[in-house]
């Protein structure tokens, strides 16, 4: 139950996912609506998604297309996305286990932007963990900018780029028990350039573990090859599914582990995209 300016839209998109509306509340002066999905819808959204969906993988085409229609057919906007992709992998990571210090590598994209929102999420979880940021806040995405000043607002300690020069950078890495790459996404569409070359190399390099936001960065989410430099994760928290070039044999040795996070992109959504866009 929620106060809803705008019932009309959101009842539209609820009734997509199933829900009932059952009845309209009053409290406080405010009115609220109250919805209602079954236990057996529950489950029909849940087998649906183990079974018809299981197996699918997206391409980076998708991937956008995907993005695109959740935020027109289903008000979910890239900032909602990327708080449940940031909390998904925070929440990937303490699984794991964190013993030490997390650094965590964002770039200026929204894979960045998830990457802030998994540094805020552990610094809640009172996980000593610092941001290195290789962008100039005024070029992130406006979603990654609102989340850098979320960030700092909070208090999570961060360096901006030049200021994680190579020393910053093998300081950091050197007293670091997790790496977090959050520097490139899916887009990727050529080599990373400078600096990011030079700090995959250094990760790489490094004794910290990885986990990968997404994908690893460098890796070509649709034929699972590296396009240069590229990052060896240990572990790879992907959001929605698989990425079409995981299937590659050889992308292993680059991706770890892989960890299916969902962020609440409903499933025939998925399944729709992947129909008209194979």
């Amino acid at each position: 139950a929620a106060p809803l300016p705008n019932h009309a839209a959101a009842r539209r998109v609820l009734e997509k996912l199933g829900f009932t509306l059952e009845r309209p509340i009053v409290h406080g002066g405010c009115r609220y609506f109250l919805y209602r999905l079954t236990q057996a819808q529950f489950q029909r959204h849940r087998e649906r998604g183990r079974t018809e969906f299981g197996g699918q993988s997206l391409s980076s085409a998708q991937v956008r297309e995907l993005d695109r229609r959740a935020a027109a057919d289903y008000g979910l906007t890239t900032a909602v996305l990327m708080e449940n992709a940031g909390r998904g992998a925070a929440e990937v990571l303490l699984a794991l286990g964190i013993h030490g210090p997390v650094v965590v590598g964002c770039g200026k994209g929204n894979n960045g932007g998830d990457g802030l929102v998994t540094a805020r999420r552990l610094h809640e979880a009172e996980i000593e963990v610092v941001v290195l940021l290789f962008a100039e806040p005024f070029h992130l995405t406006a979603e990654a900018r609102a989340n850098w000043q979320a960030l700092e607002s909070a208090g999570v300690p961060s360096l901006v780029w030049p200021a994680p020069g190579d020393r910053d950078l093998a300081r950091e890495l050197g007293r670091a028990e997790w790496f977090v790459d959050a520097l490139l996404g899916v887009g990727l569409t050529g080599p990373p350039r400078a600096p990011l070359d030079r700090v995959i190399a250094a990760v790489n390099a490094s004794p910290a573990r990885v986990l990968a936001i997404d994908i690893p960065s460098g890796l070509d989410a649709d034929t699972g090859e590296p396009l240069g430099a590229a990052i060896r994760a240990r572990h790879t928290a992907t959001f929605v599914a698989p990425k079409r070039g995981f299937g590659n044999p050889g992308a292993g040795h680059w991706l770890g582990k892989v960890h299916v996070v969902p962020i609440g992109v409903p499933p025939e959504l998925v399944l729709n995209v992947c129909r008209e866009t194979t």
